[in-house]
């Protein structure tokens, strides 16, 4: 959901049910310009104030984008303890600009990444949006070595609590054994210096082609040295359930075209 096009009811709402059964609250955040302008005019106190007087923050938050943020609204972001996802691609692909990756970073706030479904070079690879979030960051004050850690946690820790996943995100007694190994074989190259840090190959070189093994819960889920036939056919079978589960039925067809009709007449 939308921050500005959500009443205040409807917020008060879905925070009380939110707090009641423990769950977090997900939502975008100053995507657009034009999106940004509705929500200070509508919010003159500012966005995250007024959604503080509402009680969102009296769960747990996280807001997709972001990118319209302000000054201000980066402090209330770290003072509230705000999730933030960023999606570089899709953001600059969509004419948005870019994230304030940098400014995030040096106001503290904790953010993990995602692709929106429109990566930047149409291919949802994780580990290249992963490189494009830390090139628009290294203007942060943070150290070298500072920035990478951070990145790291962006795809794991940081990641985790945006997602409000618990016990995840860190290899560590009593955690999930969520896991991902990857192959530097083919990222080194012709040339790669030999006092490169596997972390800073990783963000500078890999791409999903290079990953290995992916571990979730302790079931391997993708293994490269499967069979390729077998792996194309589980990728195929979760694709159609995935669809099934997905499909829209007549009528919900129906509402939706009526809906796009309203909306182009407007």
């Amino acid at each position: 959901m939308t921050t500005h096009r959500v009443s205040d009811e409807a917020w008060r709402a879905l925070a009380a049910d939110a707090r009641e059964h423990g769950l977090g609250l997900h939502f975008h955040l100053l995507e657009s310009p034009a999106q940004a302008g509705s929500a200070r005019a509508l919010y003159p106190e500012g966005t995250l104030s007024r959604l503080e007087s509402l009680g969102v923050f009296e769960t747990r938050a996280s807001a997709a984008h972001f990118v319209q943020a302000t000054a201000r609204d980066m402090a209330d972001a770290a003072r509230l303890g705000l999730r933030v996802v960023m999606n570089p691609g899709s953001n600059m692909r969509l004419g948005n600009g870019a994230p304030p990756v940098a400014a995030m970073m040096d106001a503290g706030i904790r953010f993990g990444l995602g692709t929106d479904n429109c990566a930047l070079d149409d291919n949802e690879d994780y580990l290249s949006e992963l490189r494009l979030g830390r090139l628009l960051g290294r203007s942060a004050s943070a150290a070298p070595a500072g920035q990478l850690r951070s990145f790291l946690a962006v795809a794991t820790e940081w990641g985790a609590e945006a997602a409000f996943l618990g016990g995840t995100g860190l290899i560590r007694d009593g955690f999930k054994a969520d896991l991902v190994a990857i192959d530097l074989a083919a990222a080194e190259g012709v040339y790669m210096d030999p006092q490169t840090r596997a972390l800073e190959a990783v963000l500078a070189r890999a791409g999903g082609q290079d990953v290995a093994m992916t571990m979730v819960g302790g079931s391997i889920l993708h293994d490269r040295k499967a069979p390729a036939r077998q792996a194309a056919e589980r990728i195929r079978a979760a694709a159609g359930r995935t669809a099934a589960e997905t499909r829209l039925d007549a009528g919900t067809w129906s509402l939706a075209s009526r809906l796009s009709e309203a909306l182009r007449s407007r």
